[in-house]
């Protein structure tokens, strides 16, 4: 069986926009990739909370539907609209019948919309957003504590050029050396030790 698209697409849509989010906001890689997979996922849960719950509303509007439709039925019984006229006679229809009917059909307009794809669709525009934002944060305080633990273990982060790489660790060393046998800052004012 195919996957909608839409299970796909909506989930991957919101995993760039919370990437995009939080790099744009000065987030670290880890950060703005664990936002983008947790957003992801969280997409994907509000879409499958959507259509949990769209199927007994859609049912709760039939039932409501249906009650009120043998409420009108019930009244126009009380009120005789649907005997037949005499013998010889026209029916005549009243305007508190005209009334009723135009009622009734913008009931059922409103529960043809109230259908279950309609009313996934409009808790998707809630459940989608809310868990992947809600999500997204988790990813990015995830990613922080993976940049933390990689730091503790001296793993480094940063971009070449940072402290931890081995040009910049040999630069150091020979500072160091050149600092214990009383040398001087000559390499530094070259630009090899920066």
């Amino acid at each position: 069986m195919a996957i909608p698209l839409r299970n796909l697409a909506i989930p991957a849509a919101a995993g760039l926009a919370t990437m995009g989010i939080v790099g744009a906001q000065g987030g670290d890689p880890l950060e703005t990739l664990g936002a983008g997979a947790a957003g992801a996922l969280g997409a994907y849960g509000g879409m499958r909370l959507a259509g949990k719950y769209a199927s007994g509303e859609a049912r709760r509007v039939q039932n409501v539907m249906a009650q009120m439709e043998s409420d009108a039925a019930e009244y126009r019984a009380s009120k005789g609209y649907d005997k037949p006229p005499a013998a010889g006679q026209t029916r005549t229809y009243s305007a508190d019948e005209r009334n009723l009917d135009n009622e009734m059909n913008a009931y059922r307009r409103v529960a043809n919309t109230l259908n279950e794809q309609n009313i996934r669709r409009a808790a998707m525009g809630v459940t989608v957003p809310v868990s992947a934002g809600a999500a997204a944060l988790g990813g990015m305080a995830a990613g922080r504590a993976i940049g933390a633990v990689g730091e503790m273990l001296g793993i480094d982060p940063e971009a070449p050029g940072s402290s931890n790489t081995a040009n910049s660790r040999l630069n150091m060393q020979s500072y160091m050396a050149s600092q214990a046998m009383g040398g001087s800052l000559l390499p530094y004012a070259m630009g090899v030790g920066t």
